[in-house]
């Protein structure tokens, strides 16, 4: 949306969209600190579901032992780096280098989720 919030309202800019909400009373703090709050949350929820998607991962699902679980995850770390999930009998890569791929990839999946919320919550990460 390339429009600009009309006076009276309040916009948090993400990077893909304009998120606007209409103040109620713009001399109460309190209500504006609450309508900017819901405003970041609003702007952050798509990245809140993918943070809370990539965990939920390292759940076991309903009927999933833990060997289901240990194949399931590391099809997705494959994907993700195409290094076999350390603990799987592998020669075409050297154990350290996977072992530093799967923490590299563990760190980064922790990172986003702080980054994005921070972002919800207006903190820093």
């Amino acid at each position: 949306m390339d429009k600009a919030p009309k006076s009276g309202q309040m916009c948090v800019v993400s990077d893909t969209a304009w998120i606007c909400g209409q103040i109620v009373n713009d001399k109460d703090p309190k209500t504006k600190q609450e309508c900017e709050a819901n405003a970041r949350l609003i702007a952050a929820a798509p990245d809140l579901l993918e943070a809370l998607q990539w965990y939920q991962m390292f759940e076991a699902k309903d009927g999933e032992d833990s060997i289901d679980r240990f194949e399931r995850v590391a099809r997705e770390f494959r994907k993700a780096t195409g290094y076999l999930k350390p603990g799987k009998d592998c020669r075409t890569h050297d154990p350290e280098e996977r072992q530093a791929a799967w923490s590299k990839w563990i760190d980064e999946g922790t990172d986003r989720a702080r980054a994005v919320i921070a972002k919800a919550t207006g903190e820093t990460a």
